[in-house]
């Protein structure tokens, strides 16, 4: 029994598309505005707006002034930026002056043209932008009242009209998982991640989806990308050790076991992946002793119970081949009892029925022998 054929459950997500829906909605992203780069146009444009119409400098300087003083208050600290901006613009509108009050009128075509680009900036891109992140909250309330499609039609829009973002891949990819098109997911989700390369959230997602899928190469290389830039997060950490024992790596894996049970006791998700560690290792003591210590952290946890029944199962497999059945058969009344145990928790788990099947089958064939 190989672990590509029975893999473990590991509470972090599992591309299932009937299980985890609230997990995924509660850690889903909600999208932050992307205003920065209309911040630094109007920025860049104000000063030369005010040197060319010089009736305006009071009003900015005082503007700036003001951001400074609510920097100051709120935050007890001087902000270099705001400070340095100020300054700069009384040093610019200070020099410029002199200059403009004999050149108006020869630069008054230029002044028209840059009048008429800061408007288009400082008005209409706000509003389009504003109505952008309009249609994306609408898709995201459809997405949390499970009314998939209509999320996914309102996306398709943004798309059409060349509105494509992160945040909008990303959701629409888990509108398609839920809906079960898990290929479809992958796709949003690998351009989501092109959009923001090895961001936390969606690296998980994808890695995940091409670990389930056959790709191990690919999904090792997404959250070892990830691992790079968030060395730190937890979640990452895992599915890196996961990836790593799926591409046959499981030496390297334990060591990230090793170092996220010394940071917390009290985790258990990394005692899950020791266990599945030990099980694919063929060390079934060890195995047993981490999911044991698992489950004693989360004594109602359907998967670890599950993962458990596994290594029973395993466990009886191994003595069957020595020729001791009654050893076996007693491994596989503990798999059977711990899986019961899981469905219980999750009565329509159709993964915890499949593996109480099988082994219902095995012990039918153990009494009868």
């Amino acid at each position: 029994m190989s672990i590509c054929k029975f893999r473990f459950l590991q509470h972090i997500r599992t591309l299932n598309p009937h299980q985890n829906r609230k997990g995924n909605l509660q850690k889903f992203p909600r999208i932050q505005s992307p205003n920065l780069r209309f911040t630094v146009l109007s920025v860049f444009f104000a000063p030369k707006f005010l040197c060319e119409f010089p009736h305006f400098s009071e009003f900015w300087t005082n503007f700036l002034s003001m951001i400074l003083d609510r920097e100051n208050r709120f935050h007890n600290r001087a902000f270099r930026f705001s400070s340095s901006l100020l300054k700069s613009t009384k040093r610019f509108i200070g020099n410029k002056m002199a200059d403009i009050k004999g050149d108006i009128f020869r630069s008054f075509g230029n002044q028209c043209l840059f009048l008429l680009l800061s408007i288009l900036i400082l008005t209409h891109s706000p509003l389009l932008l504003a109505q952008t992140n309009e249609d994306y909250s609408i898709a995201l309330k459809e997405f949390e009242a499970k009314n998939y499609e209509k999320s996914l039609e309102i996306i398709r829009v943004l798309h059409e009209q060349g509105k494509r973002s992160y945040e909008t891949h990303y959701l629409a990819g888990h509108c398609h998982f839920a809906l079960g098109r898990t290929k479809s997911a992958g796709s949003h989700w690998s351009e989501a991640l092109s959009i923001k390369p090895g961001d936390p959230a969606v690296s998980l997602d994808y890695s995940r989806f091409l670990l389930n899928n056959g790709r191990e190469d690919d999904g090792l290389l997404v959250i070892a990308r990830a691992y790079e830039l968030n060395p730190r997060n937890k979640d990452i950490r895992l599915l890196f050790g996961t990836a790593l024992l799926y591409n046959g790596k499981a030496r390297d894996a334990l060591n990230i076991t090793e170092k996220l049970k010394a940071e917390d006791s009290n985790d258990y998700r990394p005692l899950v992946l020791e266990g599945q560690i030990y099980y694919y290792l063929g060390n079934i003591e060890k195995a047993e002793v981490s999911l044991k210590w698992a489950n004693s952290l989360v004594p109602n946890n359907a998967n670890v119970l599950n993962n458990l029944a596994l290594v029973y199962e395993k466990a009886s497999n191994q003595e069957n081949k020595k020729g001791k059945y009654g050893n076996a058969k007693n491994f596989l009344n503990s798999a059977k009892e711990q899986i019961e145990s899981a469905l219980k928790l999750e009565p329509e788990n159709s993964h915890f029925k499949d593996n109480l099947r099988r082994i219902e089958a095995k012990l039918n064939a153990l009494s009868n022998s």
